[in-house]
């Protein structure tokens, strides 16, 4: 199935070490290469961590595609990458 030039969406709620909802956190989904990293859609969290996002896969995008989504905060120590 050719998955290329559709749209997706993402959504998620990012924590922090206590549990609670981080706002304004930025929320990246990169294309990963090999050394290298493309932004595909960012976008920032809402005041309950809570997160929604829209991307599209590139129409030369090699196989299989790996997709990186982070997390970035003052309120945590390091990036949250899944």
């Amino acid at each position: 199935m050719d998955q290329k030039g559709k749209v997706y969406e993402i959504h998620g709620t990012v924590t922090g070490h206590k549990g609670d909802p981080l706002c304004g956190a930025r929320i990246v989904v990169w294309w990963q290469h090999i050394r290298d990293r493309k932004e595909l859609a960012a976008g920032e969290t809402s005041d309950r961590g809570i997160y929604y996002l829209t991307y599209a896969i590139p129409e030369r995008a090699p196989e299989p595609l790996l997709l990186v989504v982070e997390a970035v905060s003052k309120d945590i120590d390091a990036p949250l990458l899944s």
